[in-house]
């Protein structure tokens, strides 16, 4: 019988992730959007070349962007030892319009019985000025047949169309869930949608870049309304602290509506977890944000074994509810007027940016939007990016003006979300 571990990022999870390698007698699949060689990288890359000499086969899969810092040198002398090492979409040309399908998945699969699945990348958990672990996670799911997983991950590497995945991707304590608009598949965002639409008691969100569409923020709000206890725990630093400001934006609407709101004040945050009614739990790559939505190649699992539910429980209860710090209306009223601006700006920047990438990779999900596709559409995405390009220009340089050309970009190019409101919440 199967069996769920959860585990938060730090010592006790990097220990297992590399047992976990040290064991595998016949495979490994290792698929990460980042694969820094700090201290856990060069020990996770060692396992994996001690792998090879036992004569295990290992499949090593990196985003060409997460990972482009990834030294040549590594990648013959692992190629040499016998491994496969390859970069998922490569920035060509030719395939302008896939730039914004990166694998942001985070997947280790070990003899097609034990699989990692989370947020977190193969990277040190500690960053400078923090003695607190990075907060993310993943879940180990053990002595499982994890052969259509397996096929899913063997053809992203030949860049296929794995067919069988969603219907074998779901079992009785777990499920495994993607996005990847390429292939119309939606069902991390569908299942969000799903899990608050049908929470009863509480929701509990971790969310590391947390930008949603307002639909998402009124089916919050919707649910706060009808008794559901809403708490969404949100970073106070992040390796990106724009998106901290603005998702600051959001907050008053939220608390106006009842959702109550944590700021994590020990570290930076990068995980995505969700759990419902205290049953249920979502943890994967998946960001509450476009790139997404509408971007990446994402992975979540969701499950609701009970032992496992009490890791997470208590995880809630304790780590994350003594180290937050509760944001209310007199917190928002003492943000200084610079700090205000700040949250207008990034919110108009990152709306605008994400924007960018509906427009350009022009995804619906119904065939009869795309027969309404005309030239004026085209024009209108490059001529919101002249317009931001030309705002930020004027920002560096004040011989034009930058912000009034940066707030018309944004709504030059918004609409384009609108058209994009199928299936995504």
């Amino acid at each position: 019988m199967s069996r769920i571990y959860f585990y938060s990022d730090g010592h006790d999870y990097q220990e297992n992730y590399i047992n976990t390698i040290e064991s595998a007698q016949e495979e490994i699949v290792l698929q990460t959007y980042i694969f820094q060689m700090d201290n856990f990288g060069t020990r996770v890359f060692e396992a994996l070349k001690e792998a090879l000499r036992r004569q295990v086969k290992v499949s090593l899969l990196l985003d060409s962007i997460g990972s482009a810092e990834f030294p040549q040198d590594l990648r013959e002398s692992f190629q040499n030892e016998g491994g496969l090492l390859e970069f998922f979409n490569s920035i060509k040309w030719k395939n302008v319009r896939h730039w914004g399908r990166r694998l942001h998945h985070k997947v280790l699969l070990v003899d097609r019985r034990k699989a990692f699945v989370g947020g977190i990348n193969v990277i040190d958990c500690f960053d400078e000025g923090f003695d607190r672990p990075r907060l993310d996670f993943a879940v180990l799911i053990d002595n499982h047949d994890f052969t259509f997983l397996y096929h899913y991950c063997h053809d992203l590497v030949l860049n296929k169309r794995s067919k069988k995945f969603m219907k074998e991707s779901s079992h009785e304590n777990f499920s495994l869930s993607v996005n990847d608009w390429i292939y119309n598949r939606w069902s991390i965002s569908q299942d969000y949608k799903r899990m608050l639409e049908n929470a009863q008691s509480s929701v509990d969100i971790i969310n590391s870049y947390f930008f949603p569409r307002w639909k998402f923020l009124k089916k919050l709000a919707q649910a706060a309304k009808r008794g559901v206890r809403v708490r969404l725990f949100l970073p106070r630093y992040s390796d990106w602290q724009s998106h901290v400001y603005a998702s600051e934006f959001f907050y008053s609407y939220l608390l106006k509506n009842g959702v109550e709101i944590y700021q994590w004040k020990c570290s930076v945050v990068h995980g995505k977890m969700a759990v419902i009614d205290k049953k249920l739990c979502s943890v994967g790559s998946f960001n509450l944000h476009y790139t997404s939505y509408q971007g990446n190649l994402e992975m979540n699992v969701n499950f609701k074994e009970e032992e496992a539910m009490k890791e997470v429980n208590y995880f809630v209860h304790t780590t994350l509810m003594m180290n937050s710090e509760k944001v209310s209306f007199n917190s928002l009223r003492e943000f200084s007027w610079i700090r205000k601006l700040q949250q207008l700006f990034y919110y108009v920047i990152v709306s605008t940016v994400s924007s960018f990438s509906l427009g350009f990779t022009h995804q619906e999900e119904v065939d009869k939007l795309s027969e309404k596709r005309t030239p004026y559409f085209v024009f209108r995405t490059f001529f919101s990016l002249i317009l931001f390009f030309l705002g930020i220009l004027g920002i560096v340089l004040p011989v034009i003006p930058g912000i009034p050309l940066l707030i018309l970009s944004f709504f030059t190019i918004y609409p384009q979300v609108l058209l994009n409101r199928k299936n995504l919440d």
